[in-house]
């Protein structure tokens, strides 16, 4: 699903702003602001959300959220934003269109009894 994700995002090109947001945005940049609102938005694009139970990150023994990171860099995306809730691990990267092609096998991180055996593998 990861490989896939990319054949499925739009092209940041492909979306426009409407003169009162690009006016609104300048005004933002020339007070000094963070670039917000929807130029910021529109920068974000191609994106896509990864959402997972929280145990899937935080209780594995395969797999951390660092190691999500790492293998979703590696597929040529770059992470925005992230946010781990009490049930839920949310995850918003960009496409870079930058991969590389590396194999993230099944491997031990977290060991320990009580912890699950979720993990994403990259042949």
């Amino acid at each position: 699903m990861l490989r896939r994700v990319g054949n499925f995002l739009v092209n940041s090109s492909a979306h426009t702003l409407s003169e009162h947001d690009k006016h609104h945005d300048v005004d933002i940049a020339k007070s000094g602001g963070k670039e917000t609102g929807a130029i910021a938005i529109a920068n974000a694009f191609p994106a896509f959300w990864l959402v997972l139970p929280a145990p899937c990150v935080t209780n594995s023994r395969y797999l951390t959220s660092s190691r999500l990171v790492q293998i979703v860099t590696f597929m040529g995306y770059v992470q925005i934003q992230a946010k781990l809730s009490a049930k839920l691990a949310y995850y918003l990267f960009r496409w870079t269109g930058k991969g590389k092609q590396k194999s993230f096998p099944k491997v031990e991180v977290n060991p320990g009894k009580s912890r699950n055996n979720f993990v994403i593998l990259v042949e």
